[in-house]
């Protein structure tokens, strides 16, 4: 808003603000995926290793599977947990993780742990009902849990049935190797988050050809599972970090090609946003919409936000302090209810 109010008294701006604005969120909207390209790197090997197993070669790998065996030759750990605050990068990695998977003929299924609705399943009736429509009416998974696939696309049936969830995955698998996306661990009630604790364990015991990878913000009630899993050795948690100047100016270029703004411009963003990859879209966003970053012919320039900069940060300080204790507020009452 300071950001805002600022560019209202800059001169010769654009007539046409909804264009400007059309242009902004376009602009910013697929930025380039350089600063999580590692991650996304180690996630397709992963990937290429498991997903890729032919179907021929699963049954010798579950007779090499004893402990003693594993730990010879070296064991790929199949769940990926990637833990960061919101907005920090998670949904955007997995998005890129689904469509180099699909681009390379892979099968991708995903449940969100956020809006998995009322059924009994939660998030894993939507996975079971992609992967019932992905093996088809033929298939001996499908054909074997008939009660469980009714029950996750009616929520209709015998509870009992949700017990064989982890056997109809790991059979699943067998027919077509997947990578298994949940999202928002930490917005799961008790008996999902158990149930991903058990299907992980399930998966590395049986050498599974799955791929699950986890997303979750850091949370005391998801902080147990997650630890006992890397414990026990049955899966990696990766935490993502801010931007560093150099990511953001890496970005900016991508965005904004050669032009010597560029490192002005991050020099500011890190001041506003102190890398927080969602703070830096919005931020960038707002200051292509009011004029204050503007194009001009080839190149781009920045007008008059020096002062606004200065103010913002300690704005947002303020603002963030607020936020926390809203947070904790909402926690409290969730808790209590």
């Amino acid at each position: 808003e300071l950001l805002r109010r600022e560019a209202s008294h800059l001169r010769n701006r654009q007539q046409s603000e909804e264009n400007r604005r059309d242009f902004a969120r376009v602009l910013v909207s697929h930025l380039p995926f350089v600063d999580r390209a590692h991650y996304l790197e180690l996630l397709m090997e992963k990937a290429s290793a498991i997903v890729g197993s032919n179907p021929e070669d699963i049954a010798s790998d579950i007779a090499a599977s004893s402990s003693a065996e594993r730990m010879r030759v070296g064991r790929l750990l199949r769940t990926v947990v990637v833990k960061a605050p919101e907005g920090m990068g998670k949904a955007r990695l997995m998005s890129e993780l689904r469509r180099e998977v699909q681009l390379a003929d892979g099968l991708v299924v995903e449940g969100n742990c956020w809006s998995s609705g009322r059924n009994t399943l939660g998030p894993f009736a939507s996975i079971i009902t992609q992967l019932a429509t992905a093996l088809g009416e033929r298939s001996l998974a499908v054909r074997s849990f008939p009660e469980l696939i009714h029950l996750a696309r009616r929520d209709r049936g015998h509870e009992s049935a949700a017990s064989s969830l982890a056997e109809f995955l790991i059979s699943a698998a067998k027919e077509r190797p997947y990578v298994l996306l949940l999202t928002a661990v930490s917005k799961a009630p008790e008996d999902v988050r158990q149930q991903f604790d058990q299907l992980s364990r399930a998966i590395d015991h049986s050498v599974a050809p799955i791929l699950l990878c986890a997303t979750t913000e850091p949370h005391s009630k998801v902080t147990p599972i997650v630890q006992g899993l890397s414990r026990d050795q049955c899966s990696e948690v990766w935490s993502l970090r801010p931007f560093t100047l150099r990511e953001m100016q890496s970005v900016l270029q991508g965005v904004l090609g050669d032009t010597p703004v560029i490192r002005e411009l991050a020099d500011m963003l890190d001041k506003l946003t102190g890398g927080h990859p969602l703070s830096f879209r919005e931020t960038l966003r707002v200051l292509i919409e009011e004029g204050i970053l503007v194009r001009d012919t080839d190149s781009w320039s920045l007008r008059g936000a020096s002062a606004a900069a200065d103010e913002y940060t300690r704005a947002a300080a303020a603002a963030s302090q607020q936020l926390e204790e809203v947070k904790v507020l909402k926690t409290i009452t969730i808790d209590l209810g």
